[in-house]
This record gives C-alpha cells, structure tokens and sequence, in this order.
C-alpha cells in the first residue's frame, strides 16, 4: 500500500520530467496530462502545497525585475477543436502588447492585451505568478527561468465543476519574456500557448 510520502515523491518525479521538457513537448488532443498518467484517481486530489521560500522570492525578484514595465510581442495558440466531428490542432498567431509589474514579494503581474489574428478578437488577460494563495504543485529553478505546474478547480458561467491543470515555464533572456503554457481539461490536453514579449 502506497503512502502519502511515496505518492508525493512520485508526482515530483514525474513533474520534474514533464517540467525539464516543456519547452518541446508536442501533445495531441485529448492526450493524458503526464500526472493523470502517473497518479490516476489520485490525480483530482490536491496536495499540500509548499509556501515559496526566502531563496525562491529572492531569486524570482533577480530574474524578473530586469523587465520593462511595456512590452509587446507576439505568441503563438494552438487550440484543439472539434471540427466535422473530428479533434484538430488549430494554430493561430496573436499581437501582444503587456503592462508588468513585480512586487517586493515576488508577485508578478502580468496585464496583456491580445488580437488573436487568425480570430480577429482582441481580449485582455490578467496573468498572475507567485503570489502566497497559489498552489504551486512543483517549482524548478535555472539561472533565468522558472518552471511550475498547478491545478484548479472552480465553476464555469454554467455552474459546471471544471478541473484545469497547467504547466507554465517563465523565462527571461537579454530583457525577452517567454511564457510557455500548456493546458489540460479534467485531465486531457487541450491547448498551448507560447508567447514572446520585448521592450
């Protein structure tokens, strides 16, 4: 019989490979999210999470205070929808421009306005790192970047339960943000983004 302790070092196990290898990871639609694999029922459960410590806070603020306050970009969607009942990638390309802001605490604010191209729909997001109620499954640490998975769990404008897991690499490069995201729905993935923001 598996312990707390024993399915813990295992879910780190496995985020630590999915995590090293983020950046060229191709998934197809519908594919199980690495954890679900590894977990199974276990997977909709959610572990404690750890607070960041002093050094991670430390280090967020080194690699991240390097950033402008404005930047613009570009990213790249892939999407996987249902078209004549068949499940595709559909790839589309977005303009970006982004207002940031880091906190002495390491929470990093992240305010995009985006017009998806291939859409011709412009929205604005409001992305938010590192603040103290995340539940961070699992944090990797290279000299410029930070990598990390969570899940959530809310109710979508139909009172439906949905169960979103994401895996994020933030990385900043000679004043360039990237920031990678892959998707998963109950489990299964569905989408991807990567986006690349400079002064």
């Amino acid at each position: 019989m598996m312990t707390s302790r024993t399915l813990w070092i295992r879910s780190i196990s496995a985020l630590i490979l999915v995590v090293s290898s983020l950046n060229v990871a191709a998934y197809d639609c519908n594919e199980k999210s690495p954890t679900f694999k590894k977990e199974g029922d276990n997977y909709f459960n959610f572990h404690d999470a750890k607070p960041l410590t002093t050094e991670q806070r430390t280090d967020i603020k080194r690699i991240f205070s390097s950033l402008k306050k404005r930047l613009r970009g570009e990213g790249v969607v892939t999407l996987c929808e249902d078209i004549e009942g068949k499940t595709i990638k559909v790839v589309s390309k977005e303009k970006l421009s982004a207002e940031v802001e880091l906190q002495s605490n390491g929470h990093l604010s992240i305010q995009l306005d985006v017009y998806n191209r291939h859409n011709k729909i412009s929205d604005i997001e409001s992305l938010n790192y590192f603040s103290k109620t995340d539940h961070l499954s699992f944090i990797s640490k290279a000299p410029n970047s930070f990598s990390f998975s969570y899940k959530i769990r809310n109710f979508n404008r139909r009172g439906v339960n949905v169960f979103k897991e994401k895996f994020v690499t933030l990385s900043v490069n000679d004043g360039v943000l990237t920031i990678h995201t892959l998707n998963f729905y109950f489990g299964y993935f569905v989408s991807s983004t990567k986006r690349t923001l400079h002064p």
